[in-house]
């Protein structure tokens, strides 16, 4: 069966509908875009619906993925916190700040807050070891 839905990201103000066949496996399954509601400024060019679908799901990635490493792998700038459900998860510790843009190339310009020196040489060190984040991110 096809399903659809509506997707808008917290990276840009465009709003896309894509859908997937749920008889395919979570693993193969494709998402494809079906139509784009509202395109933001910095996609509005881009050759056709694919292509911005495909630029907004990568710099949305790109984003979260650099979350996640730093919440996986820098100790110093988080905390186990706990859900109303009583289940826990890791994420930043509340004086320590991932605030993010992007700049007219759309790479990543993240501003992190509350993390050392070291903090932030260890997160350059696992950007460039991420082919999906090295040359595409900024650490200030």
């Amino acid at each position: 069966m096809i399903k659809k839905t509506v997707w808008s990201p917290d990276t840009c103000d465009c709003k896309i509908e894509y859908e997937w066949n749920t008889d395919d496996s979570a693993s193969s399954r494709k998402h494809t875009v079906s139509k784009i509601l509202n395109v933001c400024e910095a996609h509005k060019d881009l050759a056709d619906n694919a292509t911005k679908f495909l630029s907004v799901l990568e710099e949305n990635q790109r984003k979260n993925i650099l979350y996640g490493k730093i919440v996986e792998n820098i100790d110093s700038v988080t905390e186990e916190k706990t859900k109303s459900d009583g289940t826990t998860y890791r994420d930043l510790k509340t004086n320590c700040k991932f605030n993010w843009s992007f700049d007219k190339d759309r790479k990543l310009i993240v501003d992190l807050v509350g993390f050392t020196t070291t903090d932030k040489d260890t997160i350059e060190t696992l950007i460039q070891n991420d082919n999906k984040l090295n040359g595409k991110v900024v650490i200030n």
